[in-house]
């Protein structure tokens, strides 16, 4: 019976767990991959927005060769930080079920690499599995056709190819410029009449630079209304007319939803945008004892900053605990 299990090994995972054994608790994490995989998924060669001291865990310093690091140095300080800590982690290892258990929960597990199916008890459950693992389907006939995707990783498999980003957000800025800079025939297609307000400044500067020398062609109040194996149909908003755009790859960079179906299961209650209930001070949901973090706590409001608050989130939850006891 561990005194808590933290199910997602990402940043705001960890931070619980770092936070639990610094408290004296017994803590298990359980992550489905391998630790920070959200981070790790983030494109290749990808520099974050936030500073590295925003990024920290545990006190443990963060030393890259810029204030804001690349993708690379963000997961390899997280791996420095389970190291560090002694994080017990348990890589791919699958929660499947949680339930109500004698003073606590029972946690059926799958070993993603064996088969095998441990089951875990623990008082108190931490769900900190991020918010990047189901994205938001546009729900159109093609999208699951296999040229197109909800990620993007690196330009290369792509240059000299036409290329169709949909979205008005900061990800599919972002891959828009990188896919341009690399030689690909670059369109956008935003529901809009403009990228949205979030898109970082100097991101949606050098976009609208390109799109204005016609380095990158911009489809904005346009719809996607269906998507073939070499072309998209768009719907205009503002005329209700369609158009055609020829693509050999599509990427939907539409945002990302919670998996919540452990913390329904669990008992857990929602509030009506699908995120679940909690107490903001303790992070406690509806149900006794189980607990959110990082970005599944955040409603819509999901960003890279979940991992700068989402960090603080085990010191709220351990803070509670030992109030409690």
């Amino acid at each position: 019976m561990y005194d808590i299990a933290v199910v997602g090994g990402g940043p705001c995972g960890l931070a619980c767990a770092i936070e639990a054994k610094n408290h004296g608790l017994d803590c298990i994490v359980l992550e489905r991959g391998n630790v920070v995989s959200s981070v790790a998924g983030y494109p290749v060669y990808m520099v974050l927005f936030s500073t590295t001291d925003m990024l920290e865990i545990g006190g443990l310093p963060f030393i890259s060769g810029d204030c804001r690091p690349t993708r690379l140095e963000t997961v390899r300080y997280y791996w420095r930080a389970v190291q560090h800590f002694e994080v017990p982690v348990r890589s791919y290892r699958e929660v499947t079920d949680i339930l109500p258990a004698s003073a606590g929960f029972m946690l059926h597990t799958r070993e993603r690499l064996t088969g095998e199916e441990p089951v875990v008890f623990a008082k108190r459950v931490v769900m900190a599995t991020g918010c990047y693992d189901r994205p938001n389907l546009i729900g159109v006939p093609g999208e699951e056709l296999p040229h197109v995707s909800h990620y993007y990783r690196e330009p290369f498999p792509y240059m000299g190819r036409r290329v169709v980003v949909v979205g008005g957000g900061n990800s599919a800025a972002e891959a828009a410029l990188e896919l341009s800079r690399f030689g690909a025939h670059t369109t956008v297609v935003h529901l809009h009449p403009e990228m949205d307000r979030t898109v970082k400044p100097w991101i949606g500067a050098e976009l609208m630079t390109r799109i204005l020398k016609g380095e990158i062609t911009a489809l904005f109040n346009s719809r996607v209304q269906s998507i073939s194996s070499q072309a998209l149909t768009l719907v205009a908003e503002d005329r209700e007319d369609t158009v055609s755009v020829e693509a050999d790859f599509v990427f939907l960079m539409t945002g990302y939803r919670p998996n919540t179906d452990l913390l329904v299961q669990a008992g857990a209650a929602l509030d009506e945008s699908g995120f679940p209930k909690h107490n903001p001070l303790t992070m406690e949901t509806s149900v006794p004892g189980l607990y959110v973090a990082g970005a599944i706590s955040e409603g819509w409001r999901v960003t890279q900053a979940n991992i700068e608050k989402g960090r603080f989130h085990g010191k709220r939850i351990i803070q509670s605990i030992d109030g409690d006891q």
